[in-house]
């Protein structure tokens, strides 16, 4: 009988290319469908115009902005390519409603990767289809590790939707609130009347407000690199009944600096072409020796290498595991993996917590203390 995966490929469609010369027009004018412009530019490909369901401008980087109601039927011949790529909108409904106004052709963001990926460059969980149909076995792997039907599940709508193969999965979120539920909130109360957190990317200190409300913490590290955020946290956690330790550092595997692109509220990351500069540290070299109950990871693409600088404080410590899995493709296997070689005694659970598979968290709970 073929399993999960075997079922997925056989759907696979060969990715849909547009040829130099052709026609297209762009769904969305923010930084993804801009930069899908430039891409198709590259290429020959030429751009009508971009699509806005309620246009601000006349025209973006010199091509027109029109309304759906502004389209003639010639432009309805053209392919459509959805330039809207986050968290707000699901795909489903962008779809719907291009094919709703006419358009034959609509390709997701997921179909444009496949054909401009060089000049998009990183764009969190997105990929090609056929990458993942290339680490079949390494999804295989994560799919065993997941400790229940929910996680497993979630594991496999995921992995369609971004093939392409599962459009309805784009709305869909788990009802378990997003890092302090009934998977990490148990095992904490069971074994620490009182909790040392560990947040890594603590943006303005929303979470670790959160989790007051919900348990009592009797210490707080919480680190964030991007000066503007940084200023919103100190002034948010100010007041709260907690020992607390606001850092302006990133995480890594060890101390470095490195360029950053800031001034995105919480999308700041790691990149080489950065306009600011930022220091990271090892959670290990920081920490020497200090325990932690729950560590939290939301940063834009580090979480693997935060792991690794935190190899020694996981060992020893044990805590309850938080650690966002959608910034990259990989994110799906690599950290699995990663906890696994770290920790072999983990039990790891998946839940998703926003629309496009965006917000997807990794939980790993540790068999005993």
């Amino acid at each position: 009988m073929s399993d999960w995966f075997e079922r997925l490929q056989a759907q696979l469609q060969p990715p849909r290319a547009l040829l130099p010369g052709q026609e297209v027009w762009i769904f969305g004018g923010g930084l993804f469908g801009r930069a899908l412009a430039q891409a198709c530019a590259a290429q020959g490909i030429r751009v009508r115009g971009f699509i806005q369901t309620a246009p601000t401008t006349k025209s973006l980087d010199g091509l027109p902005v029109t309304s759906w109601c502004g389209l003639s039927a010639h432009d309805f011949v053209c392919p459509l390519l959805i330039g809207i790529h986050n968290y707000l909108m699901p795909m489903d409904g962008l779809v719907q409603l291009a094919q709703q106004a006419g358009f034959r052709t609509v390709l997701p963001p997921w179909d444009s990767y496949a054909q401009f990926s060089a000049a998009l460059g990183w764009r969190y969980w997105l990929s090609s289809p056929q990458y993942l149909a290339h680490h079949a076995d390494d999804l295989r792997r994560t799919h065993s590790r997941l400790a229940d039907d929910t996680s497993q599940q979630c594991l496999e709508r995921v992995v369609a939707f971004r093939m392409g193969l599962d459009l309805e999965y784009a709305g869909f979120a788990h009802p378990e609130p997003q890092y302090f539920n009934a998977i990490t909130l148990p095992p904490l109360r069971e074994n620490a009347a009182s909790l040392r957190y560990l947040d890594g990317g603590a943006y303005n200190g929303d979470s670790l407000l959160q989790l007051l409300q919900l348990a009592s913490v009797e210490r707080a590290w919480l680190f964030e690199p991007d000066p503007a955020n940084f200023a919103l946290l100190r002034l948010q956690v100010g007041g709260a009944k907690v020992r607390w330790h606001c850092v302006p550092l990133g995480l890594s595997d060890r101390y470095a600096v490195l360029r950053f692109g800031g001034q995105q509220g919480m999308a700041g990351t790691i990149r080489p072409d950065g306009d600011d500069c930022i220091s990271t540290v090892a959670v290990d070299d920081l920490l020497a020796g200090e325990g932690i109950d729950l560590l939290k990871l939301d940063i834009e693409g580090a979480e693997a290498a935060a792991l690794r600088g935190a190899a020694h404080t996981l060992r020893s410590s044990r805590p309850v595991l938080a650690i966002s899995a959608y910034h990259k493709p990989d994110d799906l296997w690599q950290l699995p993996d990663l906890i696994s070689d770290i920790c072999p005694d983990y039990t790891c659970y998946l839940r998703q917590h926003a629309s496009n598979s965006f917000d997807l968290v990794l939980y790993a709970v540790p068999n005993s203390r």
